[in-house]
C-alpha cells in the first residue's frame, strides 16, 4: 500500500503487467503499460489505486481488457488511454465494482460485439467524465445491472458494421444518468445510439446530442426512464419506445430522417412528450402510437413539423387517457395526402384541445385529402378551442378541415376552422355515419373548389346538433 511508480515502461507477455490484489493507495504517474494475450492492469479487491497520465494497452487476441477490476472500488484512471486493439474490452468492470472513476481519458477497443467500456456483474457508482470512447465493432459502453452510474462530459462513438451493436446499451441497469455526453451510431446497418432494455429502470438522459442510423434512442421493456433537454436524431426514429411504462419526454429536440419522429409501440404504458419540437420527414409520422398501448398519455406543448401526419394515433386499451393539448402541428402536404391529426379507434375517449394545425408547404395531389384532423372509429371524443388554417398552400387535391368517419359521442366546440385557395373538393366538416355535437365554432372559408363542396358535409347516417356557429365565405358556395 501507499507506492508510487513513476515515470517508467512496464511490459508483459502471457501475464499482467500490473496484478494489484488486496492493494490501496498506489500511485501510478506517467507509466507506459503493455500487455500480450492478458490485461495490462489487473485490479482485484483494490481500492483508491490511481492511475494518471498514462498508457495503457492491452495486445494480441487474448480474451482480456486492458484494465480489468473485479471487486474493485474507488480506483481511479485521470488523462489515460486505455487501449485494446485486437482483444476485447479497454476497461471491463465485474463483481460489484463501485464507485470507480474515469476522468479525461480514452478508451478504444476493436474487437467484434465487445464493448469498449463494460461495467458487469453488479457493478454500480462508477462515473465516466469528460472521456472519449470508442469502439470500432461493438458498443461504445455497456451497464449490464448494477445502478447508479453516470456519464457526463463524454463522447460515446460506435461505427460498428453490426445492426446489433449500440453505442451505449443498459440491460437490467437502473437509476443512471447520461449528461452532456455525445452519442454516435454511425456506419453499417441502422444500428441505435442509445438502447435500454429489460427492466432497466429510472434512468435519466439530460442535456445530450445522439445520433443514430436507426432509431437515437430505444428504450425496451424498461419504465420511468426520463429525456431532457437532449438532441436525438435517427435515420429510422428519434425516440423508440417498445412495450415500456412511464416514458418522459421533455424540452427535446427529435429528428427523423425516415419513419417517425416518436414511436409508441408493443403495448407501451403511459407516456409524457411535453415542450418538444418533432421534425420528420415528408411521408412519414411525427408522432406515432399504434395500437393497444395504454395508461395516461399526454402530448402538449410541442411544435411537430416535416411529416405527412403530425400526430397518429390508433386504438388504446380499456382505461386509457389520451391528452393533445396545446401543440403546434405543419403537417406536410406531401403527395400521398396529408392530417395535422389522426385518431383512430379511440373508443375510451380523448381530450384534444388548444392545438394549431397551419398548412404551410406542399401543393397537393388530384384526388388526395388533406385534413386538419382526423377521427375515425372513436367514441367520446372532446374537441375544443382548436384552430386550423390553410391559408391558399394547395393548389389541388381535396381539403378538409376536420373529418368523423364512424365517430359517437362526441363534441366539437369553440374550434376555429379556415381555408383559403383553390382545391378540388373543399370541407370545412366532412361527417359520415357519425354523431357528433357541433358548437360555438367559427368556420371561414375563402375556397374554390370544382363546385362539390360545402361548410359542413354530413352523410345521410350522421346525426348532428350544430347550434351557434358562424359562418363566413368570401365565396359563393353552398353552406350545408
Amino acid at each position: 500500500n501507499n507506492n508510487t511508480i513513476q515515470q517508467s515502461t512496464i511490459s508483459a507477455a502471457n501475464s499482467n503487467s500490473i496484478f494489484s490484489l488486496a492493494s490501496f493507495n498506489n500511485l501510478y504517474d506517467r507509466l507506459k503499460i503493455t500487455a500480450t494475450d492478458n490485461a495490462a492492469v489487473f485490479i482485484a479487491q483494490s481500492s483508491s489505486e490511481t492511475f494518471r497520465q498514462s498508457s495503457i494497452t492491452a495486445l494480441g487476441l487474448g480474451a482480456a481488457a486492458a484494465v480489468y477490476i473485479t471487486a474493485g472500488s474507488s480506483n481511479s484512471f485521470a488523462q489515460c488511454a486505455l487501449n485494446n486493439f485486437s482483444g476485447p474490452m479497454g476497461v471491463q468492470l465485474v463483481l460489484q465494482s463501485n464507485y470507480n472513476v474515469l476522468s479525461q481519458s480514452t478508451v478504444t477497443s476493436s474487437a467484434s460485439s465487445q464493448p469498449a467500456f463494460l461495467a458487469d456483474t453488479g457493478s454500480s457508482s462508477n462515473t465516466i467524465t469528460q472521456s472519449y470512447i470508442l469502439s470500432n465493432n461493438g458498443p461504445a459502453v455497456k451497464f449490464n445491472g448494477g445502478g447508479f452510474n453516470t456519464i457526463v462530459g463524454s463522447t460515446l462513438a460506435s461505427p460498428s458494421p453490426t445492426s446489433a451493436d449500440h453505442a451505449l446499451n443498459l440491460v437490467g441497469s437502473s437509476s443512471n444518468t447520461i449528461i452532456q455526453t455525445v452519442i454516435i451510431r454511425t456506419n453499417g446497418a441502422p444500428g441505435r445510439a442509445v438502447y435500454i432494455e429489460s427492466e432497466s429502470n429510472g434512468n435519466a438522459i439530460i442535456l445530450s446530442s445522439i445520433t443514430a442510423t436507426g432509431a437515437a434512442i430505444t428504450f425496451d421493456r424498461t419504465s420511468s426512464n426520463t429525456v431532457v433537454a437532449t438532441f436525438a436524431r435517427g435515420g429510422q426514429a428519434a425516440v423508440e419506445i417498445r412495450g415500456s411504462t412511464g416514458t418522459r419526454v421533455a424540452s427535446s429536440r427529435l429528428i427523423s430522417d425516415s419513419f417517425r419522429g416518436l414511436n409508441l409501440i408493443d403495448g407501451s404504458n403511459g407516456l409524457t412528450l411535453a415542450a418538444s419540437t418533432v421534425t420528420a420527414s415528408s411521408g412519414f409520422v411525427g408522432v406515432y402510437s399504434a395500437p393497444n398501448n395504454s395508461g395516461a398519455i399526454d402530448i402538449s406543448g410541442n411544435f411537430v413539423s416535416g411529416a405527412r401526419s403530425a400526430i397518429w394515433f390508433f386504438a388504446t386499451n380499456a382505461g386509457s387517457t389520451l391528452w393533445i393539448t396545446s401543440n403546434t402541428l405543419i403537417p406536410m402536404a406531401s403527395a400521398s395526402g396529408a392530417q395535422g391529426i389522426l385518431l383512430d379507434g379511440l373508443l375510451y375517449g380523448a381530450t384534444v384541445q388548444n392545438n394549431n394545425v397551419y398548412y404551410r408547404s406542399g401543393v397537393g395531389t388530384a384526388a388526395m385529402d388533406y385534413i386538419g384532423m382526423s377521427f375515425s372509429n372513436s367514441l367520446g371524443l372532446l374537441i375544443d378551442h382548436n384552430r386550423i388554417n390553410h391559408p391558399n398552400i394547395l393548389t389541388t387535391g381535396n381539403f378538409k378541415g376536420i373529418k368523423f368517419d364512424n365517430v359517437q359521442n362526441s363534441s366539437f366546440k369553440f374550434n376555429d376552422v379556415h381555408s383559403s385557395g383553390p382545391v378540388s373538393i373543399g370541407y370545412m366538416v366532412d361527417l359520415n355515419n357519425s354523431t357528433v355535437t357541433i358548437r360555438n365554432n367559427i368556420f371561414m372559408s375563402s375556397m374554390t373548389d370544382g363546385g362539390s363542396g360545402r361548410t359542413i358535409f354530413a352523410s345521410l347516417n350522421s346525426v348532428v346538433s350544430a347550434d351557434y356557429n358562424n359562418y363566413y365565405s368570401s365565396n359563393s358556395a353552398a353552406t350545408l
